[in-house]
């Protein structure tokens, strides 16, 4: 039993407290409650590795994983029987399981790590006895001599890579320190001598197998890896045979787990507390990791209304109170969107700058990416030096959104006809949508006052007069695009605004000196809105670049536009 994997009970006890950042009171009886969930995992974990760690009574095989809390369903079990299957199948020697934070690849794969080595169990139990006929094909020796699982921690590439080795020393009972060729060499020939399957999990950089001093694995060997990734990262000296991906949960078993999880069937709730409720796990992306905190935490927000209120009355009664209290909710997001926070701060410095830019589309609006780059473009988030062809397939916007893909933070879509009704290139993606963690994430990082994001929210008046006038003058990006603004009356001081989004409005009419305080206004797109001509403070517009008025049929007139100098693009395409 010595060579099982202990669980950490003291840091287990502390990631209690941690787990239930908010609200900040955590009550002793629930705390009472999972300590002795933890013992009884201890417990089982115990007893399951005297039986099975110790088959021969010399050969440590691997280490169970068995103490994981997120429930798998129906999707993770498909997963599970994929993944296992391929490890066990002759056809790859190599699987990479990928896919956003939070969507559960490391629970899937432990169930995997569980189920391989519960077989050899099963197998040496069954060749020990002398009563059982040996199964052609399924004894011992048709499995692994080693499972080693290794979480990889990232602490710079020479550190991280001398962490690895060192954890997989471990497991194989060598010294490292007293070898006396290269590390990676030593490792390289004790694996040699073993068919392993080797389980990397939170693989994030790029490192050779044989820097590591892992051998290459081959159908002629029978070794196997398995890469546990968030996104697609490539050890360049071996041939991914296989890849799986990790998708968020099905919106019905999102939702069973949140039932699972809070102790609540949604049916029973109000009607109004139900689709809220519902809205929630759709909007934190039906990822395990987030359905799981959500349920853990408004059950503890419950709980603390008191044991004597009914309890579907009091799980009503804790919703209608995320209504009341936006800062409860909001601590709540951040705590949801953080598992996103490292893939951001990951991003290259005009990478981040691009994908915070994104944020100013309404949630779930789908962007096409010709407009964005243009966007970009105009602002100088990009240069424009090789321009040419389609403003989209320009070598860094290309990198760009294969940097936001890969980290997770938007996806693409694949759609037969973009937003202006024209075929879509064949085999291309035009379009991409911003994650909703990762939106609430952006909106987050912006600096205070640096947005004013008011996209997509309804509004049949901009309300800029609501803003103080010391906010307005610090926003340097707005959008109210896509809202019910029929008019703005109002002369607000944007001094160091860049970008304004007032696009998809049925606006008729701006105030006559509505520009006169924004001299470095760069980029202007009032596209699909019923304006006829634009005030004459347009023409104090200096540093305008751009100007947009795709799509506005009832467009008769422009003021002189002599003293916008820079101005680069200037489009009143009206589609009839």
């Amino acid at each position: 039993m010595k060579d099982a994997d202990p669980l950490h009970f003291r840091e287990q006890i502390s990631d209690i407290n941690h787990f239930y950042e908010a609200p900040k009171c955590f009550s002793q009886y629930n705390a009472g409650k999972e300590i002795e969930d933890f013992i009884g995992q201890l417990d089982a974990v115990h007893n399951e590795g005297k039986d099975f760690l110790l088959v021969d009574q010399s050969v440590v095989v691997g280490r169970l994983r068995g103490s994981s809390r997120t429930r798998l369903l129906g999707e993770a079990e498909n997963k599970i029987k994929e993944i296992k299957g391929y490890v066990t199948g002759k056809d790859f020697q190599t699987i990479r399981v990928h896919g956003m934070p939070g969507s559960g690849k490391t629970e899937i794969v432990s169930a995997v790590n569980d189920s391989i080595l519960k077989d050899y169990q099963a197998c040496s139990m069954a060749s020990s006895s002398p009563s059982t006929l040996p199964i052609p094909g399924n004894s011992p020796r048709d499995h692994f001599d080693k499972v080693i699982w290794v979480t990889v921690e990232h602490e710079g590439t020479e550190s991280s890579i001398d962490n690895l080795q060192n954890k997989i020393a471990e497991q194989l009972k060598i010294d490292l320190k007293t070898a006396g060729e290269s590390r990676a060499d030593t490792l390289a020939n004790e694996l040699n001598e073993l068919t392993f399957l080797i389980i990397l999990d939170n693989m994030q950089n790029d490192f050779p197998l044989k820097l590591i001093g892992i051998p290459v694995p081959t159908k002629e060997n029978g070794c196997k890896i398995i890469i546990v990734s968030r996104s697609l990262p490539v050890c360049p000296d071996i041939r991914i045979g296989t890849y799986v991906k990790i998708q968020p949960l099905p919106s019905g078993e999102a939702q069973t787990l949140f039932e699972i999880e809070a102790g609540i069937e949604l049916s029973k709730l109000r009607e109004d507390t139900g689709a809220n409720a519902k809205k929630m796990i759709d909007e934190w992306e039906c990822l395990p990791f987030t359905i799981i905190w959500l349920a853990q935490t408004l059950k503890e927000l419950k709980n603390n209304g008191g044991s004597h209120v009914d309890h579907v009355v009091a799980w009503n009664a804790t919703f209608d109170m995320l209504k009341e209290s936006p800062d409860i909710l909001d601590g709540m997001n951040e705590k949801a969107f953080n598992i996103l926070k490292d893939n951001y701060d990951a991003l290259k410095e005009e990478t981040k700058k691009c994908f915070l830019y994104c944020a100013l589309y309404p949630s779930g609006h789908l962007i096409e990416k010709k407009e964005l780059v243009e966007y970009w473009f105009w602002e100088g988030l990009i240069n424009g030096n090789e321009r040419s062809g389609h403003i989209e397939d320009m070598g860094q916007a290309k990198k760009i959104f294969y940097e936001l893909i890969r980290a997770h933070l938007v996806e693409e879509i694949d759609i037969p006809q973009d937003q202006q009704g024209l075929l879509a290139v064949k085999g291309k993606h035009r379009m991409i949508k911003m994650r909703n963690l990762a939106r609430k994430m952006a909106i987050h990082l912006t600096n205070p006052g640096q947005f004013l994001i008011k996209a997509g929210e309804k509004l049949p008046h901009a309300q800029l007069h609501l803003q103080q006038e010391k906010y307005l003058s610090g926003v340097e990006r707005a959008s109210l695009m896509t809202n019910k603004i029929r008019a703005i009356m109002e002369q607000p001081n944007f001094s160091n605004l860049c970008t304004l989004l007032l696009q998809n409005n049925p606006i008729i009419h701006l105030h006559e000196n509505f520009f006169c305080n924004m001299p470095n206004l760069i980029v202007l797109d009032l596209s699909q809105t019923n304006i006829s001509t634009l005030p004459q403070s347009t023409s104090y517009l200096k540093k305008l670049t751009a100007l947009l008025l795709r799509n506005c049929p009832n467009l008769k007139a422009l003021p002189s536009l002599e003293n916008s100098e820079k101005l680069f693009f200037l489009t009143f395409l009206i589609l009839l």
